[in-house]
C-alpha cells in the first residue's frame, strides 16, 4: 500500500503531501495536510461528488448564497 514505510516513498503520494515551497517537508505535522496540488484534487473531487449527489446544491444553483462580510464590503 502506498505510504507504508516498508514500501519506501511513493513519488506521486509524496508530491501530494509535500510542498517544496516549505523546506521540502510536510507543511504541517499536526495532521494530514496536502500540497497545493493535493488540495486541488480534493476540491475537484468533492465538487464533482456534490454535483452528482446534490445537483441543487452546486454553486451555480444556489439562489441566495450567504455572503461573507468582505464580499458585502466590496459589493459582490
Amino acid at each position: 500500500m502506498p505510504g507504508l514505510e516498508e514500501n519506501g516513498k511513493d513519488k506521486n503520494l509524496t508530491k501530494l503531501l509535500y510542498d517544496e515551497q516549505y523546506s521540502g517537508g510536510l507543511i504541517d505535522i499536526t495532521g494530514l495536510h496536502f500540497s497545493g496540488e493535493g488540495y486541488k484534487i480534493l476540491f475537484d473531487e468533492v465538487t464533482k461528488l456534490i454535483a452528482e449527489k446534490y445537483p441543487d446544491e452546486t454553486p451555480e444553483n444556489i439562489k441566495n448564497p450567504i455572503k461573507m462580510q468582505w464580499e458585502i464590503d466590496i459589493g459582490w
